[in-house]
């Protein structure tokens, strides 16, 4: 392994990762990483990465895999989380599949419409509590809370609960990020609080039939009919909090920021806000939220004159796959009239494509179009941007200040 293939991974040497990727993808593009806490194959190009994203053989990776190496006693203490993830998204995966048919409907850019309104009022809802002539963190105020708050609306949670949903989405995340038993139950306490509320929330709308079109709604009537079982409807709901929360709030961050880094491309969107749709399509291939979607390989299989044994983990570079050159033109430059970039691989691919994928672009629109609309002039504040690096090339950026009315 290269010392370049060693820096991709570590967020204190990759500051060059697009430098980094590019010539991954140029001389070495499936390698197989290994390092004690985590061990995969790395896929860089976007044939290799959407190919794989198809194929049945990988498989989202097993959580539990984490804790079987820990003692008896941590996995013990580990027990609700352990159950969490036997049931996650169905007990089984003909279950995984019946629970996806059945929440899909739910996510169809049809039924994006008629929360188009809600989104607007929750954005004019969090205008009202700041103050539009004095610096404003973006973050804080509005791609941080809002996704939170829409999701509440989606799934038929009380509107006043929503904030409880962030705190409890971090712990989610950190579980799902967490290799020690340490880090594990730090996140236990907020998650199983979390399928508490959320089994208390299904639990009430039973025998109400399809009277409310919400996830919470939908669940019941599952529950009802015997389709599946409290706690796999529970865990599935946080799962979809959590990704619903993520993803957007990043997602929202890194679009302002890449316009405003690219202010041509900026005047052309405040000039005609129809371009926004192709400005976000953009941001997610030219810098897209998730650096890696990681799988497990359920059958041995030969790719690419690689081996991949049962049981290792691929690492699919989405970053790198929407940096290929051999799947877009210019692929470093940022340009909103980029008409390849419907192809990018920000949201995933195939089956297993995120199916919030068109409510976060949704909300992305529409935080995005009443901020320009009501402030063309917004320009950012010297010094008032935070980035968190984190291992796997996750950057978030965690403070955007910027001046509304300048």
């Amino acid at each position: 392994m290269s010392a370049s293939h060693a820096e991709l991974f570590d967020p204190e040497r990759s500051a060059n990762f697009v430098e980094i990727l590019e010539n991954i993808r140029k001389t070495d593009p499936i390698f197989y990483f290994e390092r004690e806490e985590f061990s995969a194959w790395v896929v860089t190009r976007h044939q290799h990465v959407a190919t794989l994203l198809r194929d049945r053989r990988l498989i989202v990776p097993a959580l539990g895999t984490r804790i079987a190496g820990f003692s008896g006693e941590q996995k013990s203490a580990l027990e609700p989380m352990q159950e969490f993830i036997r049931v996650n998204l169905g007990r089984t995966r003909e279950r995984r599949l019946d629970l996806r048919r059945a929440t899909v409907g739910l996510f169809k850019p049809a039924a994006m419409q008629p929360l188009r309104g809600r989104v607007t009022d929750i954005v004019e809802q969090l205008l009202s509590a700041v103050d539009v002539h004095a610096p404003v963190d973006l973050v804080a105020a509005f791609s941080y809370p809002m996704p939170a708050m829409v999701m509440a609306e989606l799934i038929g949670a009380p509107y006043a609960d929503a904030r409880k949903f962030i705190d409890w989405s971090n712990s989610l995340i950190l579980f799902h990020r967490s290799y020690t038993f340490e880090g594990m139950l730090e996140a236990q306490k907020g998650v199983v609080e979390m399928l508490d509320y959320l089994a208390v929330l299904i639990e009430a709308k039973r025998g109400q039939g399809r009277d409310t079109k919400d996830l919470i709604g939908e669940f019941a009537v599952a529950l009802d009919e015997g389709r599946f079982e409290m706690g796999e409807l529970a865990a599935s709901c946080a799962t979809f909090l959590m990704a619903g929360h993520e993803n957007t709030s990043h997602l929202i961050g890194n679009i302002l920021n890449t316009l405003f880094l690219n202010p041509t491309q900026f005047d052309k969107v405040k000039a005609d806000l129809s371009l926004l749709p192709n400005a976000i399509r953009e941001t997610l291939r030219y810098n897209g939220v998730v650096p890696f979607l990681t799988r497990e390989i359920a059958e041995s299989f030969e790719f690419e004159g690689r081996r991949f044994e049962k049981g290792q983990m691929v690492s699919l570079s989405v970053f790198s796959a929407n940096r290929d050159e051999e799947a877009f033109d210019d692929v470093n430059d940022f340009d909103i009239s980029n008409k390849s970039a419907r192809h990018h691989l920000g949201f995933g691919h195939g089956m297993n494509q995120c199916r919030g994928s068109h409510l976060g672009l949704m909300e992305s629109e529409e935080l995005l179009k009443l901020l320009l609309t009501r402030f063309p002039k917004m320009t950012t504040v010297d010094g008032g941007m935070e980035t968190l690096c984190q291992p796997m090339l996750r950057r978030y950026i965690t403070r955007f200040d910027v001046m509304l009315n300048p």
